[in-house]
């Protein structure tokens, strides 16, 4: 179970506090899985997102301005649902700063102007919280043997969506990939499936619930469930993913894959196995014309269903997707522009950053881009590889561009040499299609570069070029790179891959 903000606001020991929001009341809606109190101001990374945080101020009425700076905007990157301070004991207001930031981020703050024993407040959350899930479990467990009963005496797709309705007691309707009906059960089910911005993937909207529904692991139609707003959204979601389990049982004697279909989530997989195939890769591709030539992106996405994903992902590119769950999902975006790829891909990284159902997912990581189908395997590892370490790397909630998590990951990494070397590879795969004496010129630039502090003059110095040569193929880098990295924290990823890519 979970609890909405304005619902906790509600609480009889809450309200004794006096809560007053500060910033971010048009997202009182968020969802809350566990209330937690901490008064340690470099908290996020011991968060897993989706908590509120209660905090009676002391670490912040004792910490720099530089630490109160950045002390929302990790909670934001955290995925935490909000953050409630207690005045009048070690604050006397909430600092302005953190109003302003709050304000920025669109964050919900709220100032509790009485003091109340944070004890009491988990416990009776919490406790909420805990009882009903334990409830939803048993609930859920229910729904799974009535529906086994069904499919187990050869129910077919509308015996299952009845029993489905009558246990969330509103309309249940498959949609095909296409969003037109395939079958439905209620009162008024809409026709076709709802846009996505009003019933995004797995996600409890107004009027309902979706989730996708896959055979033999490739997306082949839309569960939507009628919801009305008294509903448990943990449980809705607990409902939906169940019930596509069965539904994709049911489907299988009547709309099986084609080929062609299950070739789509095949490609996909033999791009994140261990031992590729590239031959086979390419064939698999040809079957389904999937560019051979083009760059390629692989993105993971957990905690979300494929729809959305592939929504955003479709609108820059040609998409490829399996998924493993219905909550799991492992794409490859071919992108037409060349030269503009890793451009694409930055608007692909802010696109899912402003996505309402992608900051719900626990992870979307997106891989770097590479110069053609063949290289796909390194961007899609990449991915799969920030995704399977949730919770391990400093920041790896939410959405994540795999180049910020370099030192990360080599930090926190086995140590292996074939896994150091390839995140070298990962981040100069886009200087690959250059003749390799040009490759080689414009790595050293920028190793010399960075080994000079950033000092073009140095550089030059180092390299016996001219400024202006200089200026010339550090343009040219950074062009490929996606920009001037100097000042930024992929500066130091960066300088540590060329140093090691000696050692190839």
């Amino acid at each position: 179970m979970t609890l909405s903000l304005r619902q906790i606001l509600k609480y009889p020991i809450v309200t004794t506090a006096l809560p007053h929001v500060l910033a971010g009341s048009q997202n009182l809606d968020r969802q809350v899985r566990w209330v937690h109190s901490s008064e340690v101001i470099q908290i996020a990374p011991l968060l897993q997102g989706g908590e509120l945080l209660l905090t009676g101020g002391t670490a912040l009425a004792e910490s720099s301005e530089r630490d109160r700076e950045h002390y929302i905007a990790d909670l934001v990157e955290r995925a935490v649902s909000g953050i409630a301070i207690e005045t009048g004991t070690a604050l006397a207001v909430v600092p302005p700063d953190i109003v302003a930031e709050a304000v920025r981020l669109e964050f919900p703050l709220i100032e509790l102007r009485r003091v109340v024993p944070f004890v009491a407040v988990t416990e009776a959350i919490n406790s909420d919280i805990a009882e009903q899930s334990v409830a939803n479990l048993r609930f859920v467990a229910e729904l799974a043997h009535e529906l086994s009963r069904v499919v187990g005496e050869g129910g077919q797709i509308r015996d299952v969506l009845t029993a489905i309705a009558a246990c969330t007691n509103g309309d249940a309707v498959l949609y095909d990939a296409g969003g037109t009906m395939i079958e439905a059960v209620g009162d008024a089910p809409p026709v076709r499936l709802p846009h996505p911005n009003l019933a995004e993937s797995d996600d409890v909207s107004p009027s309902g619930i979706t989730v996708d529904v896959a055979v033999r692991r490739t997306p082949v139609a839309t569960l939507w469930l009628e919801t009305i707003p008294a509903d448990d959204a943990e449980r809705m979601k607990l409902v939906s993913r169940t019930a596509a389990e069965f539904l994709s049982l049911a489907l299988v004697r009547v709309r099986p894959p084609s080929a062609r279909d299950l070739a789509v989530g095949q490609l996909v997989r033999l791009a994140g196995a261990d031992a590729v195939d590239a031959t086979q890769l390419q064939n698999v591709a040809r079957m389904i014309s999937f560019p051979l030539d083009r760059p390629v992106i692989g993105v993971v996405a957990t905690g979300i269903g494929s729809a959305e994903i592939a929504r955003i992902l479709g609108s820059f590119g040609r998409v490829a997707l399996d998924t493993p769950s219905p909550t799991d999902t492992r794409a490859l975006v071919s992108l037409e522009d060349r030269l503009d790829a890793v451009s694409i891909r930055a608007a692909i990284v802010e696109t899912l950053r402003c996505s309402k159902s992608a900051r719900q997912a626990q992870v979307i990581a997106v891989g770097p881009v590479v110069p053609a189908l063949t290289r796909a395997p390194l961007s899609l590892r990449a991915a799969m590889d920030v995704a399977g370490r949730e919770g391990d790397l400093v920041g790896s909630r939410g959405v994540i561009d795999t180049h910020d998590l370099v030192v990360d990951r080599l930090a926190t990494g086995e140590g292996k040499r074939e896994q150091v070397l390839a995140l070298v590879d990962e981040e100069f795969a886009m200087f690959d299609p250059l003749p390799s004496k040009i490759r080689s010129s414009l790595l050293d630039t920028l190793e010399a570069y960075f080994d000079s502090g950033c000092d073009k003059s140095v550089t030059a110095k180092r390299l016996r070029v001219s400024r202006q040569a200089l200026y010339g193929r550090l343009a040219r880098a950074f062009a490929i790179l996606g920009g001037d990295p100097t000042g930024t924290r992929r500066a130091l990823d960066l300088h540590i891959a060329l140093r090691i890519r000696h050692t190839q």
